[in-house]
């Protein structure tokens, strides 16, 4: 049990930055005081909550999260893209330009969280805002989307394509909005701390 708490305090030490990592590595230095699994556990779970809940921790998990988002999706969805291209449609490349600049702006903004740059806010302020207004064209289903999708309809052997289409367009809104919001809200925390 001492040994996965040890695992567990040092992988969140790792979130921390190195200015901060004497802290952690005070913590888990307590943690060699503790008598048996339950109690080293319970004092692993308590550091690991301090050190996510921390202003650096809880950016540095919604930098990463905004990274996987942006991987995930560019890996989940471009099966989509392919399929439209292959069929012979042009509106993949429209889609694809309305798709990159929110892109673009979750990945600047996470790297400028994680830094703690005076400009971190701004830019998560920016990524919000970009997400928020795809989102809107997304879920209202208007060009570029709507012809993407509807092509995309055509060219699939996807017997529930319609279905699809609606779960791409809000699963990638609630995602993209709910990112940004919790990158604000790192940054937010972060330039309280600055």
């Amino acid at each position: 049990m001492k040994r996965l708490s040890r695992i567990m305090l040092r992988s969140a030490i790792s979130l921390l930055p190195r200015d901060g990592r004497e802290w952690g590595e005070a913590i888990l230095a307590e943690l060699d005081e503790t008598h048996g699994g339950l109690e080293s556990l319970r004092w692993a779970l308590g550091g690991v909550r301090v050190i996510l809940f921390s202003p650096t921790g809880f950016a540095r998990i919604a930098a990463i999260g905004v990274v996987v988002g942006v991987v995930g999706g560019t890996f989940g969805n471009h099966e989509v893209f392919l399929e439209v291209r292959r069929a012979g449609y042009d509106s993949w490349l429209p889609a694809l330009l309305f798709a990159l600049p929110t892109a673009f702006a979750a990945l600047v903004a996470a790297v400028l969280v994680v830094r703690r740059h005076r400009l971190a806010t701004w830019a998560a302020s920016g990524f919000l805002l970009l997400a928020v207004a795809s989102s809107v064209v997304s879920l209202g289903n208007v060009t570029p989307v709507r012809p993407f999708l509807d092509d995309w309809q055509q060219s699939t052997t996807d017997p529930r394509a319609g279905d699809h289409a609606w779960e791409l367009r809000w699963n990638s809104a609630v995602g993209a909005v709910g990112a940004a919001l919790v990158l604000l809200l790192a940054a937010r925390r972060q330039a309280r701390r600055i």
